[in-house]
């Protein structure tokens, strides 16, 4: 997990060692046709944004953000991977979707995320702090896990309102 983690995050260096855009040794893929990625207010440092993202006044440092994702009000990023998702919430506004008691798809407002890896559709509340603040190397949670120290948000997993991890 440590490796898959830190290779990721490589990635946002000034200068990689992997070069997405070495003029010789191009990376070809095939492209979704999303929309481009819309900051509000944001401060972006050393990371990598895919399309289809909406940020909104987010702090984003030392991160790789995946395909449509949505990064709440007020939310800070720090030295993790946000996988994104699949498809698109089906309110614009990212609002819950009734008889769902889950969050929304994405980050919701005010969370802090450090040193975590959020997997794909993935669903974290607002005010949610995600630290590892216990300092821990392997541990089985009941919506997330550690691994080598990093917390882990599976495919389709959410984390409530207000969690503290």
């Amino acid at each position: 997990m440590r490796s898959y983690f830190d290779a990721n995050l490589a990635l946002t260096r000034p200068e990689p060692e992997f070069d997405f855009y070495h003029p010789r040794f191009p990376i070809y893929s095939q492209r979704p046709f999303l929309p481009p990625s819309r900051f509000h207010g944001c401060r972006v440092v050393d990371a990598l944004v895919a399309d289809g993202c909406i940020l909104d006044r987010a702090e984003i440092d030392t991160a790789v953000i995946g395909v449509r994702s949505r990064i709440g009000r007020g939310v800070r990023i720090k030295h993790s991977l946000v996988l994104g998702a699949d498809e698109y919430q089906t309110s614009l506004e990212g609002e819950a979707v009734k008889g769902d008691s889950r969050p929304p798809l994405g980050i919701g407002d005010n969370s802090w995320i450090e040193n975590a890896i959020i997997d794909k559709n993935a669903r974290i509340g607002k005010n949610v702090s995600i630290r590892n603040r216990n300092g821990l190397v392997d541990h089985d949670g009941g919506s997330f896990f550690v691994r080598d120290g990093i917390v882990i948000v599976p495919k389709g997993g959410f984390i409530e309102d207000g969690t503290e991890i």
